[in-house]
C-alpha cells in the first residue's frame, strides 16, 4: 500500500498542473486507479482547487480533506471516515450503529459522504448483510468468506447517475474556487457552471459505456439463474430504450423551406420541373429540397418516388403562395403552424413499418396539408 502522504503529494502536483481536459479525464478515469484511502484523489482535488498543501496525518488519514479548510471533525466523524476509507465491507450492525450515532449528532452529510462509494448488498456465499464498497464495473468483495460478485444492474445504473452529478459538482467547485483564488470572483460562478456541465457530459458518456459493459461482464459469470439474468437484462433494456429515444430526439430534423423574414420577399420552391411537360415524364420530378442532403427515411423515399415528390412540391408551393398573401403577423403564425405540422408529419411517417406504409403516410399528410393551406387562401 502506498504511503498516504506520498499518494496525496502525487495527486496534489498533478491537480495543480492539469488543464480542464485533464480534470475531466481524472474525474472519469480516477475510479480505475488503485487508491486505498482516497489520498491521491484528495490531493488532486486540493491541487486543482489551488488549496494549500495539506497531507493527511497518520491519525486522521483522509478525514481532513473531506471538509473545507478551517472546518473541524468530531471524533465520531473521524472514526467513521477512517472506517469507510479502510474497508471494502462494513457489516450491517456496524453501519447501522454509526449511521444512528451520526444522525443523532446531526452529521447527516457525513453519512452520505462516507457511503457514497458503497451499496447495501447481501453476500451470496455466507448471506452476510452490509455495505459493500463499489469497485470497477460494480464489483463487490466480502473478505470474510472471499466472495466476489457484482451489484444489481439497476443499482449500478443509479450509482452511475449519482457519479455524474458528483463529478460535475466536484469539477465545478474546483473551478469556482480557482477563480476566486485568482481574484476573479465575478466570473467564478460561470466557471463553476461550465466545469459542472463539461465534466458531467463526459462522465455521462463514460457511464453509457460502463453500464452495458457491466452487464456483459456479469452475464458471462458462471452460475447465473434465470432470475439473475432478468434482473440484469430488464434494467439494461430500459436504459438502452431511454438512451435510444434520447438519441432519436436530438437527431437533426430537416426543416421545411421558409421564405425570407422580410415581408413581401418570398422565395418560391423549385417548381420548374412540375410543369405540364414534366407530367408526361414523372422521372424528372424532384422535390423542393436538395436530395443530395436528404438523410431521413421520408426524405430519401420522396427523392426516389416521383409521385411523392410532386405532392411535396405542390405542398411547398401552396405554402409559399398562401404565406405571400398574408399580413406580417399572420405570416409568423402560419410559419409556427407549418413547423408544428412538419415535425408531426416527419416523426410519424419516419416511424412507419416499411416503405409501403411510409409512402401512404407521406401522401396522406402532404395532400391534407396542401388542402388546408389552399383553404387558408380563400
Amino acid at each position: 500500500m502506498p504511503n498516504p502522504i506520498d499518494a496525496y503529494r502525487e495527486g496534489y502536483e498533478k491537480g495543480r498542473k492539469d488543464t480542464l481536459g485533464g480534470l475531466a479525464a481524472e474525474v472519469m478515469m480516477g475510479m480505475m486507479r488503485d487508491d486505498p484511502g482516497g489520498h491521491f484523489a484528495a490531493g488532486y482535488h486540493d491541487g486543482a482547487a489551488g488549496k494549500k498543501f495539506n497531507p493527511p496525518s497518520e491519525e486522521v488519514h483522509k478525514s481532513t480533506p473531506r471538509k473545507s479548510e478551517g472546518s473541524s471533525l468530531t471524533d465520531l466523524e473521524k472514526s467513521w471516515y477512517h472506517l469507510c476509507d479502510a474497508s471494502i465491507f462494513i457489516s450491517k450492525d456496524i453501519a447501522d450503529h454509526y449511521v444512528a450515532a451520526l444522525n443523532a449528532e446531526g452529521s447527516h452529510v457525513a453519512v452520505v459522504i462516507g457511503l457514497s462509494n458503497f451499496t447495501a448488498h447481501t453476500c451470496q456465499r455466507c448471506s452476510s448483510e452490509g455495505q459493500f464498497k463499489i469497485r470497477f464495473l460494480g464489483r463487490l468483495e466480502h473478505p470474510e468468506c472471499h466472495w466476489t460478485g457484482y451489484m444489481d444492474t439497476g443499482s449500478y445504473i443509479g450509482f452511475q447517475i449519482m457519479q455524474i452529478v458528483h463529478s460535475g459538482i466536484r469539477a465545478g467547485g474546483s473551478l469556482k474556487e480557482d477563480a476566486e483564488r485568482k481574484g476573479e470572483g465575478g466570473k467564478s460562478w460561470i466557471d463553476g457552471i461550465f466545469g459542472f456541465v463539461f465534466v458531467a457530459v463526459f462522465r455521462a458518456a463514460l457511464a453509457v459505456v460502463l453500464i452495458p459493459l457491466h452487464t456483459i461482464v456479469v452475464l458471462c459469470q458462471l452460475g447465473q439463474t434465470r432470475a439473475d439474468i432478468l434482473k440484469r437484462v430488464i434494467p439494461l433494456s430500459a436504459f438502452l430504450a431511454v438512451l435510444g429515444i434520447g438519441i432519436y430526439e436530438i437527431q437533426p430534423e430537416s426543416m421545411p423551406p421558409f421564405p425570407s423574414s422580410q415581408p413581401g420577399r418570398v422565395i418560391l420552391p423549385q417548381t420548374a420541373n412540375t410543369t405540364r411537360s414534366s407530367a408526361t415524364n414523372q422521372s424528372t420530378v424532384r422535390p423542393s429540397f436538395d436530395c443530395a442532403k436528404a438523410h431521413t427515411r421520408v426524405e430519401l423515399l420522396i427523392c426516389r418516388d416521383s409521385h411523392l415528390a410532386a405532392l411535396e412540391v405542390e405542398m411547398a408551393s401552396t405554402f409559399h403562395q398562401t404565406l405571400n398573401r398574408l399580413a406580417p403577423d399572420a405570416q409568423l403564425s402560419l410559419q409556427r403552424e407549418h413547423l408544428a405540422w412538419f415535425k408531426t408529419y416527419s416523426r410519424t411517417c419516419n416511424q412507419s413499418a416499411d416503405d409501403v406504409d411510409r409512402a401512404a403516410c407521406v401522401a396522406k399528410y402532404l395532400s391534407q396539408h396542401t388542402a388546408e393551406l389552399s383553404a387558408r387562401r380563400l
